[in-house]
């Protein structure tokens, strides 16, 4: 079955990228990408053919393109306010196309007190009146990455995965951990885009940039975050381009992404965007505690030994289409895209690993969506946006299998697994069919250049049912009933409303903000009494109030002080609530959380000589939790895991984050976290104790130096290294005799990698070693992590 997925889904990307290609044929043309000597993007850079009428501006993402050039000789100049003029001779025939790719030094021109320079999307979010840090992928999106990988290189961010590609992801950020942390793809939370794309599985390639908010959101992005969220931002179409990247890796893992656009006219274009991801993720794990059947069929102990993985593959698949159309009369902006995502898992265990593992436990997903983005400008002062999705996803669980599995891969010719069953208390060929629908409609009034009005309001439903032939029937009518027809929804809207202002020639900042939060959820529950089950429909309900503000102080662009509060509402999931049918129980009595959030920031940029410059930005929060939502593993690695509220939580901490350029072309970094998460509820026997599974203290460091091939002026080399240091922390509340499998050890990961790009044809090559050291590392709740291994990747842009 996986064969013919996988063959099927390669099959779709290429004929989306032949297509694509095909369509690429311009009689005399010219086009290219306008950067800064960081290699951000310049948006708004004056591209001309010297003695001609033929130019344009370069986009948001510093692309541009010039069409139907007669043949000859040209100059192709390019200017850009801040930075030097730069030109290039070209030489034009019929239906070629030639790409130019122009790098801006900078020429900062002082006019009276006011200093004019270029600044990126990403640049811009990073000095808004709220903590943020943006990542703009464009430099790594030669490396074999993908976005779990980059995040956890940001300050004050770690995310832990239950296995190899593809495996659950848990992002930690501020002190939050779990959804507390909201994930977004383009403002919506991943969790209601079908299941099928995932932090854990979206290449570099497929993405533009990675917000990382820390405390206040932006209300046209943040829904109900308890205070912290990551938006992924895929790449907007302003121009024609290609995009296309293979990568092939240890334990047999293979990555495509495809993404690509051909604009029609000027105005109206075609876009595509997919990626296929395959691993059999069969690293060997250490010290793995084995047990297995004697002759007589009784369980014993086997020893602690050095196990291969046998049943954890995982794939999945995304592929969306779009046609689209920018700067009309009736919409500045729009885009209607149709789509679908897939993914198969295998599970080889629970939420920890014990030692008996799963060898025929399965999940899939599929799902096809719609969505609808508009953007529009009626005038000066008011603004429009609004974004529409509906999906239908299909879900399935196999876990009704009666062998019994050890580590070694051998089903056990004694023994049978309980009920028929290796993960859930009871066999499950389970079906789902879901339904989800998401809407957010955001509009802007700007009073004059100095004070604004944003309002947004967030909609979300989702109704879950589905059909199970091995479940347990309940009584409810005659003959017996499945409880998996009977359907589960929920349901949240959130409205709210931000008033924005500067002073002091912008040189300070504010926003302040309300939001209102409503939900319901009504679901199924069934209890044992006796040898009856008990059928009791649950419908719980909640409105809450949430208000927070921003402040921004600037002496200059190189310095400034930031403040920002917010009383947070996070409300339950649909996985928290009614868990995932497998591993997670549900818990239908979950409160939404509570947070009152407090961050300070403070940022300083030294500019040195020939471009050189250091930064530094120190960041201090705190957070009082109420009511924390947090997954409760068992000590029995084979009993599910479930969703519960902490009473009281109380986090504070410090990070530090410092970049530098001391040479041309080199970057190094440096991001330091301390963070202190304790058990807050004074009638706890737990009280002021850590929260388990959070670590307390971790840094990275990174270095990336780019220079000129010696075999070839045109070609460049890059050397990319990063270091990180996670100090050790224990699984469970700590307490009386220490037990070291309760304990994540202190661990230290290096990755390693050279890329070569060709820049005359486009191509890149790229090389990476992980895990270079083969230390013993540990994901979520003491989940081995691979040892050394090695990824190569192919990239080609035009």
């Amino acid at each position: 079955m996986i064969v013919e997925k996988v063959k099927s889904t390669i099959g779709c990307l290429l004929g989306c990228c032949i297509m694509l290609v095909s369509t690429w044929t311009h009689a005399g043309s010219i086009t290219g990408k306008i950067t800064d000597n960081e290699n951000n993007p310049l948006p708004g850079a004056t591209i001309q053919l010297q003695g001609t009428a033929l130019g344009t501006i370069s986009d948001v993402n510093g692309r541009y393109e010039i069409l139907s050039i007669p043949d000859g000789t040209y100059v192709v100049i390019v200017s850009s306010v801040g930075f030097k003029q730069a030109s290039k001779s070209v030489s034009i025939k019929k239906s070629t196309r030639v790409t130019f790719n122009f790098q801006l030094s900078d020429d900062v021109s002082e006019l009276g007190e006011v200093v004019i320079t270029g600044q990126s999307e990403s640049q811009r979010i990073e000095v808004q009146p709220i903590q943020a840090v943006s990542i703009d992928t464009r430099i790594l999106k030669s490396e074999a990455i993908n976005t779990v990988g980059i995040l956890t290189r940001a300050p004050g961010v770690r995310v832990r995965q239950s296995g190899g590609l593809g495996s659950t992801a848990e992002v930690q950020l501020n002190g939050l951990t779990g959804n507390a942390v909201r994930q977004y793809y383009d403002g919506i939370p991943l969790e209601l885009l079908g299941g099928g794309i995932q932090l854990n599985n979206i290449p570099v390639n497929a993405i533009d940039r990675i917000d990382v908010y820390k405390g206040v959101m932006p209300i046209d992005i943040g829904t109900d975050a308890l205070a912290g969220g990551i938006n992924v931002v895929p790449k907007e179409v302003f121009s024609s381009y290609l995009d296309a990247s293979y990568e092939v890796g240890s334990f047999n893992t293979h990555v495509a992404a495809v993404n690509g656009a051909k604009m029609l006219n000027k105005n109206w274009f075609l876009a595509f965007n997919g990626f296929y991801n395959y691993s059999d993720n069969n690293y060997e794990m250490r010290n793995i505690q084995t047990r297995v059947l004697d002759d007589n069929g009784f369980e014993t102990f086997a020893g602690t030994q050095d196990i291969e993985r046998f049943h954890n593959q995982h794939q999945s698949s995304f592929a969306t289409l779009q046609i689209g159309v920018n700067n009309q009369t009736w919409a500045d902006r729009l885009v209607l895209s149709t789509g679908f995502s897939q993914r198969f898992d295998e599970i080889q265990h629970g939420a920890r690993v014990g030692g008996r593992p799963a060898g025929d436990a399965e999940t899939d997903n599929n799902a096809f969506f719609q969505n609808i983005k508009y953007e529009k400008k009626f005038s000066e002062r008011v603004n429009v946006n609004y974004f529409g999705s509906y999906a239908i996803v299909r879900d399935g669980i196999n876990d009704s299998t009666r062998n019994l599995y050890n580590w070694f891969g051998e089903v056990e010719p004694l023994g049978s697994s309980t009920n028929g069953r290796e993960l859930v208390a009871s066999p499950t060929l389970r079906e789902g069919r879901n339904f989800v629908t998401v809407h957010r409609l955001t509009g802007e009034y700007q009073f004059n250049t100095q004070y604004a009005f944003r309002v947004s309001n967030f909609y979300a439903y989702q109704r879950i049912t589905g059909d199970d032939p091995v479940a347990q029937r309940v009584p409810l009518d005659n003959p017996t009933t499945d409880p998996n027809t009977l359907p589960s929804e929920l349901q949240r809207n959130i409205l709210a409303g931000q008033f924005s202002g500067n002073w002091l020639d912008g040189r300070a900042e504010a926003l302040l903000f309300g939001k209102f939060y409503a939900y319901e959820n009504s679901a199924s529950d069934f209890t044992q009494s006796g040898s009856s089950v008990i059928f009791d429909p649950v419908v719980r309900s909640d409105e809450q109030f949430g208000f927070g503000a921003g402040l921004k102080l600037s002496l200059d662009d190189d310095r400034f002080l930031s403040l920002g509060y917010e009383r947070a509402i996070r409300v339950p999931t649909s996985g928290e609530v009614f868990g995932n049918f497998i591993t997670i129980a549900p818990n239908f009595g979950l409160d939404a959380e509570k947070s009152n959030n407090l961050n300070v920031g403070l940022f300083y940029k030294h500019n040195l000589s020939n471009n050189r410059f250091a930064s530094l930005q120190v960041d201090w929060f705190l957070r009082q939790q109420e009511d924390l939502i947090r997954l409760d593993v068992p000590n029995n690695p084979n009993s599910p895991a479930i969703f519960v509220n902490q009473a009281n939580v109380e986090a504070s901490g410090v990070e530090v984050a410092v970049k530098t350029m001391p040479v041309k072309n080199l970057n190094l970094g440096l991001s330091f976290t301390y963070q202190d998460v304790i058990n807050a509820d004074e009638g706890s026997t737990d009280f002021e104790k850590p929260i388990p599974n959070i670590p307390t203290l971790f840094y990275n460091l990174s270095m990336r130096y780019r220079f000129d091939s010696p075999f070839n002026d045109q070609h460049e080399i890059t050397l990319f290294s990063y270091y990180n240091h996670v100090q050790e922390f224990s699984l469970i509340f700590e307490g009386g005799i220490r037990n070291e499998e309760n304990f994540i050890p202190t661990q230290n990961l290096i990755d390693s990698g050279i890329s070569y790009h060709l820049t005359d044809t486009g191509f890149t090559f790229s090389l990476q070693a992980n895990n270079v050291t083969n230390s013993e590392l540990f994901d979520n709740y003491r989940i081995p992590r691979p040892g050394r291994n090695y990824r190569l990747k192919i990239r080609y842009v035009f």
